[in-house]
C-alpha cells in the first residue's frame, strides 16, 4: 500500500466560545476512493447490531431520541418506573486499541482473509503531521487509533464496539450510548441500571475504552430524584434535564407520565423567533434584498429546525409550533397580525405545518418500509397494525409515531374510519399502492411489497 495513503495532515480548526482547538485531518484523495471501495466490501459481510443508529441507511439521531421516547412512553403507559443513562466514550476514534480490532476481525468467520490483510496493512505504520498557519511538523509514527475523516473509519469503530453490553432497548449512536430499564419499583430500576453500568465498566476495562464520566448523566424515574450510581469509581451525575441528540428530555413530575419535551418546544420556539428578528432586520427596505432570498434563507433556517423535530413530537404540540411558525411568517412577510394563517402562508409561498407533518410522514414511512424487521423503530412500528386499541400500550406506540399514523391515515381515511382493517390485512400491502410513489417514495422501496396477497377492492376499503 502506498505510504501516501497512510499519512494524515492534521489542521487545528479553534472551538466557538472556546480556547481549544478542533483537529481536522485530511487524508489522501485517491486513497479515501479506494477506503470507499473497501468499506462497500466490508458493509457486505460484516453486520452491525441493530441497537448502533449512528451512520446507518435509512435511520438518523433523531430516531434514536424518538425511540427513547416511546420507551419512556410505553412504560409510563404500564405505570411501571423507569430511568435512562447517557453515556460518552472519551475520544472514541482515538482511543481504538488497533491489536484489539485486529483479533475481532480476525476471528469474524464473515470477513474474509483478503479484507483483513487489507485492513490491516492500512492500519499498519500511519504517520500524521500537525499544519498550523504555514507551518508543518515532522510526520510521525502512531500506534492507535483509526484515521479520523476516513469512510472506513466508521464502520471499524461500529465493529469495533459491537460487542458492548447492551439490552434490547438500549442505544448506540456511534459513541454515544443511551441504557434504559424500566420495573415495578424504582429500587428494581437503579438496581438494573447498575448492573448495565458494571458489564459496561468490565467490558472498558477489556478493550481499553475510557468514559467520560462528568458527561454522563442519569435521567432519574420522577424529578427531584437523587439515586446513587457509580461507574468507574465515580459517582455518576444526576440531571433532571438531560439533552441527548439535540433533543432536552426532562424527568416526569409522577409515575405514569413519560419524559417530557416540553422544554425542547420551548428552546425550539425561542430558537425559531431569533431566527425571525434576523429575517425580520433583513426585510429592511433600505438593504432590497429579494423576497426569493428570504424564503430560501426561512426554509434553511426555522425549516431545518422543525423539519428536524417534527418527529419527536406528537400531534399535540402542533400548536406551539404553529405559533412560533406563524411569528416567523410575519417577519418574512411584513403582514399585521391580523391576517389568517391562510394569508400569511400564501403571501410568504411557504407550506404550513399541516403539510410539513404529512411529508414527514411520507418519509419516515419510507424509511421504515426499508428497515429490516429486526431493527427496533421498524418492529415497534409494525406493532402498531397488529395491536388491539384498547390495550393501554396502544396509546403509547401510537403517539411515538403519530407522522407515519397521520400520513397512512391522510392517504387511506377508510383505514383510519374502520380499526378492523388494520387487524384483517397485512400493512405491507396497503404500502405497496401507487399514491406512495407521488409523495417522494423511491420505486425501488415500493417494488419489495407487491399487491400479489390482498386484492385491490379490499385495500380501497
Amino acid at each position: 500500500m502506498p505510504t501516501s495513503w497512510k499519512r494524515a495532515i492534521i489542521h487545528l480548526i479553534p472551538k466557538p466560545k472556546s480556547p481549544e482547538f478542533r483537529p481536522i485531518s485530511l487524508l489522501s484523495q485517491i486513497g479515501k476512493i479506494c477506503e470507499r471501495i473497501v468499506t462497500w466490501f466490508l458493509q457486505s459481510e460484516a453486520t452491525v447490531r441493530p441497537n448502533q443508529l449512528g451512520c446507518r441507511s435509512g435511520v438518523s439521531a433523531i430516531d434514536a431520541a424518538r425511540l427513547d421516547h416511546h420507551s419512556s412512553a410505553l412504560s409510563a403507559s404500564l405505570k411501571r418506573s423507569f430511568a435512562g443513562i447517557f453515556l460518552d466514550i472519551t475520544k472514541a476514534y482515538d482511543r481504538v486499541h488497533t491489536g484489539i480490532l485486529f483479533q475481532k476481525l480476525s476471528t469474524n468467520p464473515k470477513i474474509s482473509p483478503w479484507l483483513f490483510r487489507w485492513i490491516h496493512s492500512w492500519l499498519s505504520d500511519r504517520s500524521i503531521a500537525v499544519r498550523f498557519q504555514r507551518c508543518l511538523s515532522p510526520f510521525a509514527q502512531i500506534r492507535y487509533g483509526l484515521p479520523q475523516g476516513s469512510p472506513l473509519s466508521v464502520l471499524l469503530f461500529q465493529l469495533f464496539i459491537d460487542d458492548i453490553p447492551l439490552g434490547d432497548v438500549d442505544l448506540l449512536v456511534m459513541d454515544d450510548c443511551a441504557l434504559f430499564a424500566d420495573k415495578e419499583t424504582s429500587e428494581e430500576v437503579y438496581s438494573a441500571l447498575q448492573s448495565k453500568l458494571d458489564l459496561i465498566e468490565a467490558w472498558a476495562r477489556l478493550n481499553r475504552i475510557s468514559f467520560e464520566v462528568h458527561k454522563c448523566w442519569l435521567l432519574p424515574h420522577k424529578l427531584k430524584a437523587r439515586p446513587s450510581l457509580t461507574f468507574f469509581g465515580e459517582s455518576l451525575p444526576v440531571r433532571n434535564e438531560v439533552t441527548y441528540l439535540g433533543v432536552k428530555f426532562r424527568a416526569p413530575s409522577r409515575i405514569g407520565s413519560p419524559w417530557s419535551l416540553k422544554l425542547h418546544l420551548k428552546d425550539l420556539g425561542n430558537a425559531i423567533r431569533q431566527k425571525s428578528h434576523i429575517l425580520r432586520h433583513l426585510r429592511c427596505p433600505r438593504l432590497k434584498i429579494p423576497a426569493g432570498i428570504l424564503r430560501s434563507l426561512f426554509q434553511g433556517w426555522i425549516g431545518g429546525l422543525v423539519r428536524f423535530s417534527l418527529p419527536i413530537f406528537s400531534d399535540t404540540a402542533d400548536e406551539g409550533l404553529e405559533t412560533a411558525f406563524r411569528y416567523a411568517l410575519r417577519a418574512v412577510t411584513g403582514l399585521p397580525p391580523k391576517y389568517s394563517n391562510s394569508a400569511l402562508y400564501a403571501a410568504a409561498k411557504i407550506q404550513p405545518i399541516f403539510h410539513l407533518r404529512l411529508a414527514a410522514g411520507y418519509r419516515g414511512i419510507g424509511r421504515l418500509l426499508a428497515l429490516p424487521r429486526s431493527h427496533p423503530l421498524s418492529s415497534q412500528f409494525w406493532s402498531l397494525f397488529h395491536s388491539d386499541p384498547k390495550n393501554p400500550t396502544y396509546k403509547a406506540v401510537s403517539s411515538s409515531f403519530a407522522l407515519e399514523r397521520d400520513a397512512l391515515d391522510h392517504l387511506y381515511p377508510e383505514i383510519a374510519e374502520s380499526p378492523e382493517l388494520r387487524f384483517e390485512y397485512e400493512i405491507e400491502a396497503v404500502f405497496s399502492s401507487n399514491p406512495f410513489s407521488d409523495q417522494g417514495l423511491s420505486p425501488r422501496v415500493i417494488s419489495r411489497y407487491n399487491l400479489s396477497t390482498i386484492s385491490p377492492d379490499a385495500v380501497q376499503g
